[in-house]
């Protein structure tokens, strides 16, 4: 487990919290709904984002292992078996937690948990009625992440949606 010390730690805790409050509110057919990622439902996407602070090298290279390599592949497994296993208030409560911690997955940027919390905040709120959006101040630096990632390529997204007309709390 890699810690950083980032310029915008307050933002990534902010951005953490504030979806814990949003998840809190969704019903079962939220949870069950799909993402804004194809083929991830709302609880998947949140089990991702739970192991953000918690997964180590030595599960990084048990979980390519099993994927042959694919980095996606493992990424979606391990979402997909957590989700199964872990009630989505277990999740939600993990995250809050673990909100101020400062560790990030082996190999990820020092921006990494902070876009992470924001495109995959937006992705749980794919479904129809969804009223979350991220904070604007916190996300400025997470704007360029995209254009420099090397290694990894992007999930495959939807959109990166922002507040509209249907979250005016924005």
């Amino acid at each position: 487990m890699v810690t950083i010390q980032p310029r915008r730690p307050n933002a990534t805790t902010a951005e953490r919290l504030a979806l814990c409050d949003y998840l809190d509110g969704l019903d079962e057919a939220a949870w069950s709904a799909q993402s804004w990622c194809e083929a991830w439902t709302a609880h998947q996407v949140v089990a991702h984002l739970s192991t953000s602070t918690t997964t180590g090298l030595w599960d990084m290279i048990r979980g390519a292992s099993r994927a042959r390599g694919d980095f996606d592949r493992m990424e979606r497994e391990q979402a997909v078996h957590l989700a199964a296993d872990v009630a989505a208030s277990e999740l939600i409560a993990q995250i809050r937690a673990t909100a101020s911690s400062m560790k990030r997955t082996p190999m990820s940027s020092p921006l990494d948990p902070l876009t992470d919390i924001i495109v995959h905040g937006q992705d749980t709120a794919g479904y129809p009625t969804a009223n979350w959006c991220y904070r604007r101040g916190g996300s400025k630096p997470t704007i360029p992440w995209p254009t420099r990632m090397s290694l990894w390529r992007l999930p495959p997204c939807r959109s990166m949606r922002r507040c509209g007309p249907a979250t005016p709390s924005c």
